[in-house]
């Protein structure tokens, strides 16, 4: 498992601008089942999710379980 919480910044740019968001959460898992069993353990009900109400407004939180692909990795050789 992977927990990863991303915080929106100001950008100096015309290339890009955020979405109103206040923040994002990330949790990877290697399956279904595992997913099941962290999101319904006693650690991410009395840790993970009392954090994550410190910076969402889980009332109008948007979910997405997906699959990650890389189309364009930046990889470097002998790294």
């Amino acid at each position: 498992m992977r927990y990863i919480q991303t915080h929106p910044v100001q950008l100096d740019t015309d290339a890009a601008e955020n979405a109103d968001y206040d923040g994002i959460a990330e949790l990877w898992f290697d399956s279904q089942e595992g997913m099941e069993a962290v999101l319904t353990s006693q650690t991410y009900n009395d840790v993970v999710f009392p954090g994550e109400k410190t910076f969402l407004d889980h009332d109008n939180t948007l979910i997405l379980v997906g699959e990650q692909f890389e189309i364009i990795g930046n990889h470097r050789e002998g790294a």
